[in-house]
């Protein structure tokens, strides 16, 4: 293969909620030791990048800051980039809050005075919460979302609403559709791409998504790797058009150095 890059998804890939993956620290360092460049890429924004990282050590998988890549530091700046001057009202967590202030993006509280209303997977949502983003909406405010995903695997097998199922409320209230840049949307994948130098083709991508980690990589043009640690099963695929199908599918990420040091 012509693989010299993977991007991986986190939650369901490399761990569910707590509890890491088996295997998956033998597999990073068997990857990192053939030399393959390896990011973390995840459509969770409630942590920081480098809260993202210290997880990611502290499950025996060492990784910088610089090698995570997250839907909410994507938003913070595209936000610091396009909407300068236009207050924020965020709903999401302390991670997200985080890269918007260090992008220096302007926060508020008050709907009345919010240009744009940026929402992240949010753990402590409230009516509270959902009524003031409601009514800057309402007023006219630009509505961006970290990410579509309708759920979020859980370290028991379930699953709760992820980013897109809480957003969807905002939705159905006032008729307005989220701007979205996480995956599906290619940029992640294009950036980090970009940052090593590769061409689509050298990139895998690992999800367990068929909507959005697999989504993202039919865009960008890499190999997409589905895992069946996460939310998609093997029931999921049964039926697909081969349009719609992954490039591979491997029970977890254990099988992976298989495949990528295959000739």
């Amino acid at each position: 293969m012509t693989v010299r890059g993977i991007i991986f998804d986190l939650d369901g890939v490399l761990w569910r909620g707590r509890l890491p993956i088996e295997g998956a620290a033998e597999t990073l360092a068997t990857l990192r030791r053939e030399g393959f460049r390896v990011a973390f890429c995840t459509n969770n924004s409630t942590r920081h990048r480098s809260e993202v990282a210290e997880k990611l050590r502290s499950m025996g998988m060492p990784a910088e800051a610089d090698e995570v890549f997250t839907a909410g530091a994507l938003a913070a700046s595209i936000i610091a980039r396009d909407w300068q001057g236009r207050p924020v009202l965020m709903v999401g967590e302390a991670g997200l809050r985080r890269e918007l202030t260090e992008a220096g993006v302007e926060l508020t509280d008050d709907p009345d005075v919010a240009g744009l209303v940026v929402m992240g997977w949010d753990r402590e949502i409230s009516f509270d919460k959902y009524r003031r983003a409601h009514r800057a909406i309402e007023a006219g405010a630009h509505f961006l979302a970290t990410n579509p995903d309708l759920t979020f695997p859980e370290a028991d097998g379930g699953s709760a609403p992820g980013c897109g199922g809480l957003s969807a409320v905002l939705v159905a209230s006032t008729g307005v559709q989220p701007e979205c840049h996480g995956k599906p949307d290619p940029a992640l994948f294009a950036s980090i791409a970009a940052e090593w130098g590769l061409e689509p083709h050298q990139v895998g991508a690992v999800g367990d998504r068929l909507d959005t980690d697999l989504g993202a990589a039919r865009r960008f043009g890499c190999l997409g790797i589905l895992v069946l640690s996460g939310v998609t099963t093997q029931a999921d695929l049964d039926g697909l058009d081969a349009a719609s199908k992954p490039d591979v599918v491997l029970a977890s990420v254990v099988e992976l150095p298989a495949l990528l040091m295959q000739s």
